[in-house]
């Protein structure tokens, strides 16, 4: 599943150069590096994948007890793109509320990257997958900041997604029913997307939860960076669309 989210990302940064060339740079700039992240991620999951599957652990079977280096470095850049592209939707929302409601989903936000950053230290420090039993210090205190990690994003993520739609209801009740239109397609598309995400989310803290000791939510951690990168792309790349309903050039 993640490489064939990887290859979506490819058609959407491709398809975003190519139609808005006149974006800001900081814009720009941002795609590029969500896109990069998202490059290094998808080749450490890579390396890793070979290193267990293909490679056997290079035929020492002590050595899929462990995390190998490509699987501990792909924390790291999946949470900052976790960051970067709830940062970019919270900046939205400061334009819109005129800075009252942005304050609060910054705090769960920075939180979830401080957590991340803890949460990968420690796993270098202990990068066992079998020897740490479920009353282990070292295991409770990985299985505590995943769960913080993931509680922290889901807050914020519905956060987001509601406030945003909020804001663009409000913002309907003075429009001309044609812009209302277009405000009401913005809404459901916020709606979708901020709950895509945030029942992945939820099944993966379900996950963490329900399945202790094991593995299983790595695949859902493995795709979900990239589910924020698509939103992202797909919010930009969707302007186009709504311009032509617009039937003007205007940037939304």
């Amino acid at each position: 599943m993640a490489p064939l989210l990887y290859g979506i990302t490819l058609g959407q940064v491709t398809k975003y150069f190519q139609t808005f060339k006149d974006d800001r740079l900081a814009l720009k700039l941002m795609v590029i590096g969500a896109f990069l992240l998202d490059t290094f991620q998808q080749c450490l999951i890579t390396h890793s994948m070979w290193f267990y599957l293909v490679a056997r652990c290079n035929g020492n079977p002590e050595g899929f007890g462990f995390a190998n280096w490509s699987y501990l470095g792909q924390i790291l850049p999946s949470e900052v793109v976790f960051y970067m592209v709830q940062f970019f939707y919270i900046t939205r929302i400061w334009i819109l509320s005129k800075r009252k409601i942005a304050w609060l989903l910054f705090v769960p936000a920075t939180m979830e990257i401080v957590f991340s950053t803890v949460y990968t230290w420690q796993f270098y420090a202990h990068p066992s997958f079998t020897d740490l039993d479920e009353t282990a210090e070292e295991h409770q205190v990985l299985r505590g900041l995943l769960i913080a990690i993931v509680t922290c994003a889901i807050v914020t993520d519905m956060g987001i997604a509601i406030s945003m739609s909020k804001l663009l209801h409000d913002a309907s009740k003075h429009s001309l029913s044609r812009s209302r239109s277009l405000i009401n397609t913005i809404i459901r598309y916020s709606i979708a997307t901020g709950s895509l995400i945030t029942v992945v989310m939820i099944i993966f803290l379900s996950c963490v939860l329900a399945l202790p000791g094991t593995m299983v939510f790595v695949g859902l951690y493995f795709i979900m960076g990239k589910l924020y990168v698509n939103s992202m792309l797909a919010m930009l790349n969707g302007r186009e669309a709504l311009r032509v309903q617009l039937g003007s050039i205007q940037t939304i």
